[in-house]
């Protein structure tokens, strides 16, 4: 059984309610990264399930830092999705050359939940959001965060 503040939001064998949480609220307590996307809706997948290269389910990560534990690195970063940036972390092959920070890096899972969809998101930014904001030459990402905060992500104005 999962409660949160008091409520129970999901009950169930262990192994089921952690591949498979009912909410955002019971998947962020057990640690899932959450991805709100354009054609899936909003995806929850465990600890440990995004993988460097292509795979059944693929995103985009912004590299902020290659950490060293010892027997393995990771890869640290960031996913845009539809309601922003999420952090992400991807354990590295054994033997590949780390990523350098600033860079993307193609990342996948192969399993993932689905989950209900969230409040709709509205545009709190003033002023406008223009597609020229993003010029190809730069580093898209950063280019549209610093033009419209908050309010810019997969390429439209949300």
């Amino acid at each position: 059984m999962v409660l949160i503040d008091g409520r129970v939001h999901a009950v169930g064998p262990k192994r089921e309610v952690f591949q498979h949480p009912p909410d955002r609220e019971t998947a962020e307590l057990l640690g899932h990264t959450i991805v709100e996307t354009e054609s899936d809706g909003v995806l929850a997948f465990p600890p440990g399930a995004l993988r460097s290269g292509a795979g059944p389910r693929e995103f985009t990560m912004l590299v902020k830092r290659v950490v060293n534990l010892g027997s393995h690195d990771h890869a640290i970063g960031e996913i845009l999705g539809r309601g922003g940036f999420t952090r992400a972390d991807v354990r590295l092959p054994e033997g590949a050359a780390p990523p350098e920070p600033g860079s993307h890096m193609v990342v996948s899972v192969q399993y993932w939940s689905s989950l209900p969809p969230t409040a709709e998101l509205r545009c709190s930014y003033s002023g406008s959001c223009q597609e020229s904001h993003a010029n190809p030459r730069d580093d898209p990402w950063r280019v549209r965060m610093t033009q419209c905060p908050a309010t810019w992500a997969a390429g439209h104005c949300v």
